[in-house]
């Protein structure tokens, strides 16, 4: 059971806005108790590959928190206020360094939330920006510098795997699409790989997590391939129960599982294969 483009429709909400679901819903919150506060980062550019099923999922996941998606031209939410969760997926390369040069001010305000443990989900090339710089055969070009990893970039080939992996006793499912490759990440390893590329073609471990930082090119939407892990990041966030279409979610997920631990199924993958 794969997850089409129907499911998203069923999930019904727009991109580009300031959202409570307790307003659609009718609830109220109890006097006293402060709603979470969730930041989706320039959706008009990382939504990639997919990636803005992660956000629409999560708006529909939480009940009791407010979403802002901070545009291009605006101050980002966590600049002024505690967030509780913040989000940003892929992007084109050329827009890459139009993000990192809205970051850059903040990047000191970004190490302390990181450190304070407020979660991130950066997907896709996001996590590139996090790291030092990344290189190509033309350029260097230098980014945030919060963690020690690099990027290592060749345009001329597009690296398309499955991601069959773990991490920590939770098997993790998805695909990769990407140019680059990560190197200089000896620690704070995210997932363990089973099948598909890791940080590198080198490497057996994928992604980034410290604290609660989490940063991968694992796409899918992974939050939809991955419900348990959805879970397990909203718990994180001090929300636990259910997920919508916490059913159908599970079933499409075993079924990836099984056919991606059968000894036949691809590892690279070809063109459109999301």
């Amino acid at each position: 059971m794969w997850i089409s483009t129907s499911f998203f429709m069923m999930l019904h909400i727009p991109l580009r806005t300031e959202t409570t679901s307790l307003m659609s819903s009718g609830k109220t919150l109890r006097k006293g108790v402060r709603k979470m506060k969730r930041e989706i980062l320039y959706p008009e550019l990382t939504t990639l590959y997919g990636d803005g099923g992660n956000m629409l999922l999560l708006k529909q996941c939480c009940n009791d928190a407010v979403f802002r998606e901070t545009g291009l031209e605006e101050v980002p939410w966590f600049v002024s206020e505690d967030v509780d969760f913040i989000c940003i997926g892929s992007m084109s390369e050329p827009k890459q360094l139009l993000v990192r040069e809205k970051l850059k001010p903040y990047k000191e305000r970004i190490r302390e939330l990181i450190e304070k443990g407020t979660v991130f989900l950066v997907t896709g090339n996001a996590m590139e920006l996090f790291g030092q710089y990344i290189e190509d055969r033309k350029e260097r070009m230098e980014m945030l510098g919060i963690f020690d990893y690099h990027a290592q970039r060749n345009l001329d080939k597009r690296l398309n795997y499955i991601v069959l992996a773990q991490y920590e006793k939770l098997p993790v499912v998805g695909v990769k699409s990407q140019f680059s490759q990560i190197h200089g990440l000896d620690n704070h390893h995210f997932l363990k790989m089973v099948k598909g590329l890791g940080d590198n073609e080198g490497s057996e471990f994928e992604g980034i997590h410290y604290r609660n930082f989490f940063g991968t090119y694992c796409l899918g939407p992974l939050l939809v391939y991955n419900p348990q892990f959805t879970k397990h990041l909203l718990e994180l966030c001090g929300q636990k129960g259910e997920i919508v279409f916490e059913k159908e979610l599970e079933e499409a997920y075993y079924e990836r599982l099984r056919k991606y631990r059968h000894p036949d199924s691809p590892v690279v993958l070809g063109h459109g294969f999301i």
